[in-house]
This record gives C-alpha cells, sequence and structure tokens, in this order.
C-alpha cells in the first residue's frame, strides 16, 4: 500500500515538474517575444540630409527623424578617429537632457564605419551672431546673455561636469519661440570633476595638457594645473569681455611655434590685471574676474551672487532685462557703425525661462544656419554646403541608461 502511494506521489510530481518546466519555458519565450517587441515596436530611424561640414574626426549633417519629421542635427564619427569622444559626449547630453539651454538627446548609433550622435537643432551661434553685429555686443546684450551663462555652467558643474572649451561657438541660440534662450553645447571635451554620489573631488594635478581654446582657456590651464568648476568661470569672464570690448589683448599673436603662442598668450593674461583688463566697462566685471580667479581649486563658485552683479550693472545703466539682444536688430539695418569703432581683427586658426535659476524644461527643437554647429575643439573647421541626392537611413539602436562614469575622466582629452 505504501509502494503504490509512494508510486502515485512521484507520477504526481513528475508530472507536477514537467507542467512548471513547460510554464518556465512558456514564460521565457513570451519574454524574449516582449523584450524583442519592445525593442522594434518604434526603432528611432533617421535621414541623412545636408551635410554641414566635416573635421578630422567625422562629418555633422541636419537630418530628421522618419518618426516625428522632428529635425536633428547628426554628428558621425569615423570609428578610425583615436581616441573616440563622442560616447563621452553622449553620456553628458543625456545626462543633461531636457534642461533649459541644453539640446535634447535623440539618438545614438554605431553603423559601418562611424558611430553617430542625434541631437536637437538649434540656432545660431553667438560666434556668428558676433560677427553680424560688427564684432562687438551691446553692453546690454552682455550683461543679460551673462545671466544666462552663468546659469548654464552652473547646471553643468550641479551634474558633476566641467565644460572646458568655452568660446563663442559654443554658445548657442534657438529660433521662433526659443529665440531668446541661450544654449551650451558640445560636450566633448567634458570631464568630471567629482563623484556623483559623495560629491569627492578630484585631487588637483599639476604637468596637465592644454585643453580648450587658448584665446579663453584660464592661467592656470596654461600652466598645467587641473581643470576645475573656477576655470571654465574664468574662461566665461573674458569670453564676456570679448563681447563687450570687441577684442582682448591676446589676441592676434603670430608665432611659428604653438608652444611659443601660448607663452605669449599666457605672460598677458598675468600681466593684463582685471582692472585693465575691464577698463571702459561696469565695475562688475572686475569684481567677477578677481573673484573666479581667487576661487579654491575644489571651491563652488558662487554663480548667483554673479549673476546678481551684472543685473546690478543694468540696473545701473537704467536697461530692463527685456531679451532685446543687439543681433535682433543686426539684420534690420539698426545697428549703426558706431557699435564697432575697435573692430577686433579677425580670427585666425579659431574658427571655429527665468535665466536666474537652472531649471529642467523641455527645450523646443529647432533648425540651424547651415555653418553653426562646432565640429571639433581644438582643430580649424572646414565647412561644405550641399544636398544629398541619395539620403541615407539609419536605425538607431536602444541604448542602456548613461550615467556618467566615477573618475572616468574622458582620459582621451587629458
Amino acid at each position: 500500500m505504501s509502494m503504490k502511494y509512494l508510486s502515485r506521489f512521484i507520477k504526481k510530481s513528475v508530472i507536477t515538474i514537467k507542467k512548471f518546466s513547460m510554464l518556465q519555458k512558456f514564460n521565457l519565450q513570451k519574454l524574449k517575444k516582449m523584450k524583442h517587441k519592445k525593442r522594434n515596436s518604434s526603432p528611432l530611424t533617421f535621414n541623412f540630409r545636408e551635410k554641414l561640414g566635416a573635421g578630422c574626426f567625422g562629418e555633422v549633417y541636419i537630418g530628421d527623424c522618419v518618426q516625428t519629421g522632428e529635425e536633428v542635427a547628426i554628428k558621425k564619427e569615423y570609428i578610425s578617429y583615436k581616441p573616440p569622444q563622442l560616447v563621452y559626449e553622449m553620456k553628458v547630453l543625456r545626462s543633461l537632457s531636457g534642461a533649459t539651454g541644453f539640446p535634447k538627446f535623440r539618438g545614438y548609433w554605431s553603423g559601418e564605419g562611424y558611430n553617430a550622435l542625434a541631437q536637437t537643432l538649434l540656432g545660431e551661434n553667438l560666434g556668428e551672431l558676433f560677427r553680424k553685429c560688427n564684432k562687438r555686443f551691446t553692453l546690454k546684450t552682455v550683461l543679460m546673455i551673462a545671466d544666462q551663462m552663468i546659469s548654464r555652467l552652473q547646471f553643468l558643474h550641479f551634474k558633476n561636469t566641467l565644460h572646458r572649451d568655452i568660446k563663442p561657438e559654443n554658445f548657442m541660440i534657438g529660433q521662433n519661440n526659443q529665440d531668446n534662450t541661450i544654449y551650451l553645447i558640445d560636450f566633448g571635451l567634458t570631464k568630471v570633476y567629482r563623484d556623483p554620489i559623495s560629491h569627492i573631488h578630484i585631487p588637483m594635478r599639476e604637468g596637465r595638457s592644454i585643453v580648450g581654446t587658448a584665446r579663453y582657456v584660464s592661467i592656470n590651464t596654461h600652466i598645467g594645473i587641473e581643470s576645475s568648476r573656477r576655470d571654465d568661470m574664468e574662461s566665461l569672464g573674458y569670453l564676456l569681455i570679448y563681447f563687450a570690448k570687441g577684442k582682448l589683448p591676446w589676441q592676434g599673436i603670430k608665432a611659428h611655434d604653438k608652444t611659443v603662442k601660448y607663452g605669449i598668450i599666457l605672460e598677458k593674461k598675468r600681466t593684463c590685471s582685471p582692472e585693465e583688463l575691464c577698463q571702459g566697462l561696469p565695475k562688475e566685471f572686475v569684481f567677477y574676474l578677481n573673484d573666479v580667479k581667487n576661487l579654491q581649486f575644489d571651491e563652488e563658485p558662487d554663480y548667483n551672487k554673479y549673476r546678481e552683479w551684472f543685473r546690478n550693472a543694468l540696473l545701473t545703466l537704467d536697461e530692463k532685462y527685456d531679451y532685446d539682444f543687439c543681433w535682433k536688430h543686426a539684420e534690420s539695418g539698426e545697428l549703426g557703425k558706431s557699435t564697432a569703432k575697435e573692430d577686433a581683427p579677425k580670427i585666425s586658426g579659431e574658427l571655429h525661462q527665468t535665466p536666474n535659476k537652472f531649471h529642467n524644461t523641455m527645450p523646443v527643437l529647432l533648425r540651424p544656419k547651415l555653418n553653426s554647429i562646432s565640429l571639433q575643439s581644438t582643430s580649424h573647421h572646414h565647412h561644405h554646403h550641399h544636398h544629398h541626392n541619395n539620403v541615407n537611413m539609419i536605425i538607431a539602436q536602444p541604448i542602456k541608461k548613461a550615467i556618467l562614469p566615477y573618475w572616468r575622466q574622458n582620459l582621451a582629452f587629458l
């Protein structure tokens, strides 16, 4: 009797195990189908359309998303280009995506012999607008854009990242209802400066290579000290003075060797006091430059104080923060020649919403001018404008959520 019971029990157990095994297989197959369906249900497909330009690293295109019809900028990087920088830019862009004044991430994929990054299209960059305004922005315009530019750097630094290439071509405006917003772009030279969780700051080191554009880099960057938040802020100071005065004392230096040229630029930056550099400008420019140059290596800049200074300067001028930028009048001929009495020399080889807080609102995506994409932070730009008759179609593969890697400090660019 007990043997018969045991036999029945074993049979039932075997049937149960078989059923469980079959159910497991069914669930596994169902899960695979669901994953497959999810992966291919709505692939982001892009068309390459107009080629904006090319650099040593790859090409930049205007494209569009087939599913939405939305126009995008596509950066195409050759796999042969070493070291790759697009993957770093993608990670930073994903972490910033959706914040006011930053391009929206649209896709990242690998094709035959290249990697590509799709992001929002914007309007003209500040370098182009500066030239439209006879290489001089009105003081009112400089003070208004300073407010937004400080906010952009504050948010980037809040995201544990340094920009390290502050220059006119890396700030852009939107179009239509976004033309009052200043965008910060080009994150190929960015670097994580602190651990995202513990906020432990990277150590100060010496003997680093110069990173960025020589005209705007900080004195500490020149002498090989590790970059930190203070260096982005100092670079911004030089850029604002350049916009306000039309030139900087260390422009137009000619030398056969870059090292010699950088040495002369450094010496001029060292010997030119903030008071001398900001001569003819509101005292707030001197305050700003003195403050950022005196920051400790790991010290957080007082972004709110800087914005307040520049807003006070605007009030002193009896001007309103009304977004009436001078470039809005440049094309209509309202800007007189008197705005550029000391026209800056041509730059050779360097071509390249309340703004008081950073926000997480979604920027509208818009189309840029053909030559408004920054191609390579440290090389000459070559712009080629032509249409492609054969439209290349690619599919952006889904990627895992990008997290800025701890201590993976974009070693390629150090």
